[in-house]
């Protein structure tokens, strides 16, 4: 059984040059998922908050827009157009698969031209052993 079904993901595409990786995870205050590329080339920063069930409710996706907002100079001196930016809602599900967005955050999204991505996939489409690599490996 996955211990995770929700995960909301901040990704941001970082440009080429040195530092700019590190740079971000100060900026934004947050560790990414990865490392760095070794060689200083483009690469895909990458945050993710788990959401579980016992858990009290958090609003990730403002959380990230709080992040976002009022950084847009510096990320733009790096090199990081809004295009680049985009919130994702990775979700496993059991049956069915229902989302509701609160038609505020929507806006606030649209204002800043970040994009939603979602992916959801039904746990039953993968067998025992793609599951746990998928509990243990993507959704910690």
């Amino acid at each position: 059984m996955l211990r995770h079904t929700s995960i909301y993901r901040l990704q941001i595409e970082v440009p080429e040059g040195p530092g700019k990786y590190e740079a971000l995870k100060v900026l934004l205050g947050r560790a990414p998922e990865d490392e760095p590329p070794s060689d200083g080339g483009r690469a895909i920063w990458r945050y993710e908050q788990y959401e579980v069930p016992e858990d009290p409710v958090v609003d990730h996706i403002k959380e990230f827009l709080d992040a976002l907002e009022r950084r847009y100079e510096a990320l733009e001196a790096m090199g990081i157009q809004r295009r680049d930016i985009s919130i994702w809602r990775l979700y496993a599900y059991d049956s069915q698969c229902n989302m509701e967005f609160d038609p505020v955050i929507l806006k606030r999204l649209g204002d800043n031209g970040i994009n939603l991505c979602i992916s959801c996939w039904d746990v039953h489409d993968y067998s025992a052993d793609e599951t746990d690599h998928m509990t243990n490996a993507e959704m910690k």
